[in-house]
């Protein structure tokens, strides 16, 4: 692997940003630690099957997807709820979503998807510090009246 594509991978991996790379026929061709933990998924597991598959109660969300590539058109879509674990244990996540289709030619197209967990206000924002006044130093500023 040339020193580019190492450090696209390296890049990839580290994202806080769960990507996923569906192939033309929504089957997982990647997806970074951060998808494997927000979905709960194991790579290792789930690597070349339909995002159906992967994904069995997201109907809409995959339906999505596939008018996304056919149109090859960018799909986004805001605090979407999407099933998470393994079926005895399924729960869910709320995440902003956008797939871009890779336009490489005739045909269907494949995807990318990018997942950012989304919840309270508080977890994207950095806390606020109390306000405190200023500090005025003596002499400062402009006196009124002189």
């Amino acid at each position: 692997m040339d020193s580019r594509a190492n450090l696209a991978q390296t890049l990839l991996d580290n994202q806080a940003t769960a990507v996923l790379w569906l192939d033309v026929g929504l089957r997982l061709g990647y997806l970074n630690p951060a998808a494997e933990t927000l979905l709960q998924l194991d790579a290792r597991k789930v690597l070349g099957s339909p995002v159906r598959a992967c994904l069995p109660e997201a109907g809409e969300f995959v339906a999505a997807l596939s008018r996304a590539a056919e149109r090859r058109e960018t799909f986004t879509q805001r605090e979407l709820k999407l099933p998470r674990g393994p079926a005895e244990a399924r729960s869910s996540v709320t995440v902003d979503c956008t797939a871009t289709p890779w336009r490489k030619g005739e045909g269907e197209t494949p995807l990318l998807v990018e997942l950012a967990a989304a919840g309270p206000a508080s977890a994207h924002q950095p806390r606020r510090r109390p306000h405190r006044p200023a500090r005025r130093q003596p002499g400062a500023g402009t006196q009124l009246g002189t």
